[in-house]
């Protein structure tokens, strides 16, 4: 009797495995559907299909040939990847390039801020790597003009890409004729102002501006006093 009890029970511990597994793997599979889900988006009388990890929100059109993108993707607050702190560049798509630490006192600021500067006589980048606590979501970007392949972006933007490669590196489908159209191209983000300029110039992207909309307006050249 004892013996059939254990049997028993074996077997209604198997069974109840198996079930969970099957549980587990259909709960698996929902989520990769949702993942795997694409969005139409229309513009204008088209329509668009942005990759998941863009996370679109909205499209800024108007007649010029200029389009507007309001994005919440890490691309427009992380472009260079995520780097936390100064000491993290150096493992960073900025790793081979020259830094230096600058102070600057601002008019609206009680304290001086330090700004990791650029130095290079082509591309200019600022960047400002914030430690506080107050966990808000923000680009360690103040400003850059990137002209040339010394500087890349992450997803391999870059300068001379072309603009198709450029288009469907953050869409599943965008139409040619409307990649055609448009030769400036900006992400906004859609919480604390970042933009990022993309500029093309005969189907080849030749000016990235990147630029934090907040209280500072840093120069790329530090001011000196008389």
């Amino acid at each position: 009797m004892t013996k059939k009890i254990i049997y028993i029970f074996l077997f209604l511990s198997i069974i109840s495995c198996q079930n969970d597994k099957v549980k587990r793997e259909n709960k698996t599979e929902h989520l990769t559907d949702i993942e795997n889900e694409k969005i139409n988006v229309r513009l204008g009388n088209f329509t668009t299909i942005p990759k998941i990890d863009f996370e679109l929100n909205s499209y800024i059109e108007d007649n010029s040939d200029t389009l507007k993108i309001v994005t919440c993707s890490d691309f427009v607050y992380e472009p260079f990847g995520k780097i936390k702190t100064k000491n993290d560049l150096k493992n960073s798509f900025l790793k081979n390039l020259n830094f230096i630490d600058r102070i600057d006192t601002l008019d609206n600021e009680a304290e001086a801020i330090e700004f990791q500067i650029l130095q290079n006589n082509q591309n200019k980048l600022i960047l400002f790597f914030n430690n506080s606590d107050e966990g808000v979501r923000e680009s360690y970007v103040q400003k850059a003009e990137i002209i040339n392949n010394e500087i890349h972006l992450e997803k391999g933007i870059k300068i001379n890409m072309s603009k198709q490669i450029f288009f469907l590196t953050f869409y599943d489908e965008f139409p040619s004729k409307l990649i055609s159209k448009y030769n400036i191209v900006s992400f906004i983000s859609c919480v604390d102002g970042v933009i990022q300029n993309f500029n093309f110039r005969n189907g080849k992207l030749k000016l990235i501006e990147i630029k934090s909309t907040g209280n500072w307006n840093i120069p790329y050249e530090k001011k000196t006093t008389p």
